[in-house]
Protein backbone atom coordinates (compact mmCIF):
# COMPACT_ATOMS: atom_id res chain seq x y z
CA UNK A 1 0.00 0.00 0.00
CA UNK A 2 1.56 3.03 -1.26
CA UNK A 3 1.15 6.15 2.44
CA UNK A 4 1.33 9.69 2.04
CA UNK A 5 1.11 12.08 5.41
CA UNK A 6 -0.16 15.78 5.15
CA UNK A 7 1.31 18.42 7.45
CA UNK A 8 -0.10 21.62 7.10
CA UNK A 9 0.23 24.87 9.38
CA UNK A 10 -0.14 28.49 9.34
CA UNK A 11 2.05 31.08 11.70
CA UNK A 12 3.56 28.28 13.42
CA UNK A 13 6.32 30.30 14.92
CA UNK A 14 3.65 32.22 17.09
CA UNK A 15 0.85 30.00 17.78
CA UNK A 16 3.45 26.58 18.99
CA UNK A 17 6.48 26.50 21.38
CA UNK A 18 9.71 25.35 19.24
CA UNK A 19 9.86 22.13 21.17
CA UNK A 20 6.56 21.07 20.23
CA UNK A 21 6.92 21.52 16.80
CA UNK A 22 10.53 19.40 16.93
CA UNK A 23 8.15 16.89 19.03
CA UNK A 24 6.24 16.57 15.98
CA UNK A 25 8.68 16.09 13.89
CA UNK A 26 10.54 13.77 15.66
CA UNK A 27 6.78 11.53 15.94
CA UNK A 28 5.97 11.99 11.91
CA UNK A 29 9.70 10.99 10.98
CA UNK A 30 10.10 7.88 13.36
CA UNK A 31 7.62 6.35 11.11
CA UNK A 32 9.72 5.49 8.37
CA UNK A 33 10.28 7.06 5.01
CA UNK A 34 6.70 8.23 3.36
CA UNK A 35 6.33 10.87 1.05
CA UNK A 36 5.68 13.99 3.40
CA UNK A 37 2.84 16.79 2.03
CA UNK A 38 3.06 19.86 3.64
CA UNK A 39 1.40 23.16 2.90
CA UNK A 40 2.10 26.51 4.21
CA UNK A 41 -1.25 28.03 4.52
CA UNK A 42 -0.83 31.41 5.36
CA UNK A 43 1.59 34.09 7.04
CA UNK A 44 5.19 33.79 6.96
CA UNK A 45 6.86 31.06 4.58
CA UNK A 46 7.72 28.21 6.88
CA UNK A 47 8.83 24.86 6.71
CA UNK A 48 8.63 21.90 9.21
CA UNK A 49 10.11 19.18 6.97
CA UNK A 50 12.95 19.59 4.53
CA UNK A 51 12.57 16.58 2.32
CA UNK A 52 8.35 17.12 1.81
CA UNK A 53 6.49 17.84 -1.64
CA UNK A 54 6.04 21.68 0.07
CA UNK A 55 3.75 24.51 -1.01
CA UNK A 56 3.45 27.61 0.10
CA UNK A 57 -0.60 29.38 -0.52
CA UNK A 58 -2.96 31.22 1.04
CA UNK A 59 -6.08 29.40 2.05
CA UNK A 60 -9.12 30.81 4.23
CA UNK A 61 -8.90 28.11 6.88
CA UNK A 62 -7.15 24.61 7.98
CA UNK A 63 -9.71 21.92 6.22
CA UNK A 64 -9.44 23.92 2.65
CA UNK A 65 -5.69 23.04 3.24
CA UNK A 66 -6.38 19.72 4.36
CA UNK A 67 -8.40 18.88 1.60
CA UNK A 68 -5.81 20.33 -1.09
CA UNK A 69 -3.15 18.36 0.21
CA UNK A 70 -5.70 14.96 0.50
CA UNK A 71 -6.21 15.80 -3.23
CA UNK A 72 -3.13 15.89 -4.56
CA UNK A 73 -1.92 12.68 -2.80
CA UNK A 74 -4.83 10.91 -4.09
CA UNK A 75 -4.21 12.72 -7.54
CA UNK A 76 -0.53 11.39 -7.47
CA UNK A 77 -1.33 8.04 -6.71
CA UNK A 78 -1.50 7.02 -3.16
CA UNK A 79 -3.50 4.31 -1.45
CA UNK A 80 -4.26 5.78 1.71
CA UNK A 81 -2.98 9.37 3.68
CA UNK A 82 -2.19 9.82 7.27
CA UNK A 83 -3.60 13.59 8.49
CA UNK A 84 -1.53 14.82 11.32
CA UNK A 85 -1.36 18.06 13.70
CA UNK A 86 1.27 20.18 13.92
CA UNK A 87 0.01 20.52 17.96
CA UNK A 88 0.21 16.54 18.37
CA UNK A 89 3.03 13.66 19.12
CA UNK A 90 2.38 10.37 17.33
CA UNK A 91 3.62 7.01 18.53
CA UNK A 92 5.98 5.11 15.95
CA UNK A 93 3.29 2.51 15.24
CA UNK A 94 0.71 5.00 14.66
CA UNK A 95 0.49 4.62 10.72
CA UNK A 96 1.22 -0.02 10.98
CA UNK A 97 -1.93 -0.05 12.96
CA UNK A 98 -3.85 2.75 11.28
CA UNK A 99 -3.10 0.83 8.05
CA UNK A 100 -4.13 -2.53 9.22
CA UNK A 101 -7.80 -1.54 9.52
CA UNK A 102 -7.66 -0.09 5.99
CA UNK A 103 -6.77 -2.84 4.44
CA UNK A 104 -9.40 -4.77 6.60
CA UNK A 105 -12.11 -2.55 4.04
CA UNK A 106 -12.29 0.59 6.43
CA UNK A 107 -12.47 3.91 4.76
CA UNK A 108 -11.42 6.36 7.52
CA UNK A 109 -9.73 4.80 10.61
CA UNK A 110 -9.09 8.30 13.23
CA UNK A 111 -7.25 8.07 16.76
CA UNK A 112 -8.27 6.92 20.27
CA UNK A 113 -8.58 10.56 22.16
Amino acid sequence: MKIAIIAYHKNIDTLYPAEWIDEYRASVLSHGDYTIYECCYGGAEQRIFTDSIYEHTTMPTFVDAMNSLLDRAFADGFDAVANTNVDDFYSSDRIERQMSYIAGGYDIVSANF
